[in-house]
């Protein structure tokens, strides 16, 4: 069957350049005459886009290299060569209909519809003549009677999606069929092989090439005439587009017949079906099977030859338990490095909460001088780098004992974006260096790791500035690209024109506590952490970050995430919140007042008490006391309703822990147990402090040293509920 058709594609081609020679003569001859107004519109018009229906081959669709190309394509392209006009190919959607293209993209033109589409019969809609004519067939399974008088839905019938002008003809010519929806014309013949469809319909240059495909032998073309398709080009009717249209028709009577069918040829020949190995599989699956059965009987000789040779796997099992006890000590190790640094974060952690916070609440204080406040100023900076190098070696811990958690939430990609290049644009300004922020965002609103996504780009911005020097420039991008799939891709890029770096330091620069030399940490400070855990991040959300720098030139981090885009009903709801978000981050921390509520602090450390109620007590929040958990549960038992506003709760304390505590509260019976908010305070900062948090029935985690405005954040969330 094949040689036969490659017999006739032959003798096809041959005819062609037989009369191509003459053709070309007439082509060389071909003169369009165009009114001044038309040469003007040429001359001026700039770049028009073409769009082209997508899957849809030979016709229009995508070769191996990602180019568009197909029939309809060359036919488009001999009118751009003809007219003088400059076209800008691009390819819609799957399973997206003209008009919804036309919508989004009202100066675009989109060629290769069906000119019989009842859609485009409203005025606001610009036809060109016909471009290709072609016919529609029907296929089904082997064997089916199709009887053309059969009453109303008789038969269930298969069309792509965008496929809208067949849709409405079916409906009112044939009432016989059920029309039913396929994303491509694959899918559609796919789903009458799968039994859900009786038959497709299609361009019979498009069923070609997948009616070859060895998984469709069964499937076969209808015996009986449907339709003949014209295709043309449309426009949304304009003053501009109706004058552009008329230079297109031009061009379009001037195309011959041998031109279709040279292109014809052209396409049909290069898209013969050549099969896949899934095809190969397929194919001779009967043989497969029966050297699977050859294999199994190979394998069970094998077994028997392993049984004779017991002994020798006797002494590979004793090498395989000494190796099992090697991977146990290794676990054990990992496992007592975790406690060790879980340890070590909340016994630092637990003396920097009373430094910091402390310095707060000084800072707070109206009669402190201001010489002192400066010193206050340092003590907070020195505090905060001390907390970011703990926060960034137990990240790193984390990711090494692959305990690091994504979380999957919804969130604002462009607030986030903003929110982060506002703060380092005021640190840019007070540096002299011009910072600047350029955002192309399409979808907004994405499920996925928003603190991750922060911590990222925040290290990247961070290094952005510490290496550029006054008078400098940083660039931050952001581009979102190749949309599918309820996905799309992000593309930030960080670029500053500072010290950049050499190649040898870009080998290792992922690589935990490198620098580029001694001095740099002197010069400039930081932990050598920070891109490591950038790279760590990236990877652990399925991305990529690369770096291309020049020393004494400057440096580009480039960054590409795939998140998931929020369902509509979501970002609806997440609208507004954000709303709600906004109003109370616009809050300044001297406005908060909660009307003397009385807040139950749970706190084994008097001076952390001591400290904490002081802090709540600017916010005129009163404050009762609970040594441990055990006295936690025993005065929220005992107090009245609405008597406590809230439940600050330490986590390591004597006799009943935080976690004990907070299931003791919620399984009260207390008629606010299961409702009054209760933040766990601790200096346990894991991942799996927070979740443990949360299945204790806390309804937030705060970690130490406790982040004041955070607090009054949140209590205020929790007021307006």
């Amino acid at each position: 069957m094949y040689r036969v058709y490659a017999v006739i594609v032959f003798l096809c081609v041959l005819f062609v350049m037989t009369v191509g020679l003459t053709e070309k003569t007439k082509a060389e001859q071909v003169k369009i005459i165009f009114t001044k107004e038309e040469k003007e519109f040429i001359e001026n018009a700039g770049e028009v886009t073409i769009a082209f229906i997508p899957n849809r081959s030979p016709m229009s669709g995508r070769n191996e290299d990602g180019e568009i190309e197909g029939i309809t394509v060359d036919i488009v392209r001999l009118i751009e060569e003809r007219s003088g006009l400059t076209f800008h190919y691009t390819m819609m959607q799957p399973g997206e209909r003209s008009v919804e293209y036309l919508r989004e993209h009202p100066k675009d033109m989109i060629a290769g519809v069906l000119s019989e589409n009842k859609e485009f019969a409203d005025e606001g809609y610009l036809l060109t003549e016909n471009i290709y004519s072609d016919d529609v067939a029907l296929v089904c399974k082997e064997g089916m009677d199709y009887d053309v008088d059969a009453g109303d839905n008789t038969y269930r019938l298969a069309i792509p999606r965008s496929y809208a002008a067949l849709e409405h003809y079916v409906k009112e010519k044939y009432p016989q069929f059920e029309v039913i929806f396929g994303a491509t014309t694959r899918e559609a013949v796919a789903m009458v092989e799968r039994g859900e469809a009786d038959m497709a319909a299609q361009n019979v240059r498009v069923l070609e090439p997948i009616l070859s495909s060895p998984q469709f032998e069964n499937i076969t073309v209808v015996p009986t005439y449907f339709l003949r398709e014209h295709t043309a080009i449309v426009s949304l009717a304009s003053e501009e587009n109706k004058l552009l249209t008329g230079i297109i028709n031009k061009c379009i009577d001037t195309i011959s017949e041998t031109d279709i069918s040279q292109f014809t040829v052209d396409h049909t020949v290069s898209s013969i079906y050549r099969m896949t190995w899934s095809d190969v599989l397929y194919k001779y699956r009967y043989f497969i099977i029966e050297i699977a059965m050859m294999s199994l009987v190979v394998f069970f000789l094998m077994w028997l030859l392993y049984i004779s040779k017991k002994r020798y796997y006797l002494n590979l099992e004793d090498k395989n338990k000494e190796l099992a006890e090697a991977v146990e000590r290794a676990d054990r190790a990992n496992a007592a490095k975790g406690r060790f640094l879980a340890k070590m974060s909340h016994e630092i952690r637990t003396p920097l909460n009373t430094i910091i916070t402390l310095t707060a609440l000084a800072k707070k204080k109206k009669e402190v001088p201001e010489n002192l406040k400066q010193d206050l100023k340092k003590i907070q900076v020195s505090g905060d780098l001390l907390l970011s190098v703990i926060n960034d070696v137990l990240d790193v811990s984390a990711i090494e004992m692959e305990k690091m958690k994504l979380t999957q939430e919804l969130f604002n990609i462009q607030e986030l974006v903003s929110s982060i290049a506002m703060v380092y644009e005021a640190e840019c300004s007070q540096k002299g260096i011009l910072f600047h922020l350029e955002m192309q965002m399409r979808d907004v609103y994405v499920v996925g790791d928003a603190i991750r996504v922060q911590q990222i780009l925040m290290n990247l911005l961070s290094n952005a500035c510490k290496f550029t020097q006054e008078g400098g420039r940083i660039d931050l991008f952001v581009n979102e690209t190749m949309k599918e799939e309820q996905r799309a891709c992000y593309i930030f890029k960080i670029k500053d024109d500072g010290e950049g770096m050499t190649e040898e330091m870009q080998q290792r620069l992922f690589l935990p506590f490198e620098q580029e030399e001694a001095g740099t940490y002197h010069k400039y400070g930081g932990s050598g952490l920070g891109l490591s855990i950038v790279k760590s991040l990236t990877e652990l959300m399925q991305g990529t970050v690369t770096c291309e720098s020049e020393k004494g030139k400057g440096t580009t981090f480039t960054v590409k995430l795939s998140l998931e885009i929020a369902p509509e009903e979501m970002q609806q709801k997440m609208q507004g919140k954000d709303v709600g978000e906004r109003k109370l981050a616009e809050t300044p921390e001297e406005t908060y007042d909660f009307g003397g509520r009385t807040i139950l602090l749970a706190e084994d450390t008097e001076m952390n008490a001591e400290i904490m109620m002081d802090l709540l007590e600017l916010v005129n929040l009163k404050t009762v006391w609970a040594k441990d958990g055990e006295e936690a549960v025993k005065l929220f038992e005992a107090s009245a309703k609405g008597e406590y506003f809230a439940v600050l709760m330490d986590v390591n304390m004597p006799r009943m822990n935080g976690y004990e505590a907070a299931k003791a509260i919620r399984a009260s019976k207390h008629p606010e147990g299961k409702n009054i908010p209760i933040f766990a305070m601790t200096a346990n900062a894991f991942e799996e402090d927070v979740t443990a948090a949360k299945e204790a029935g806390m309804n937030e985690h705060i970690a130490k040293p406790v982040d004041i405005d955070l607090l009054y954040g949140l209590l205020a969330k929790f007021l307006q509920k």
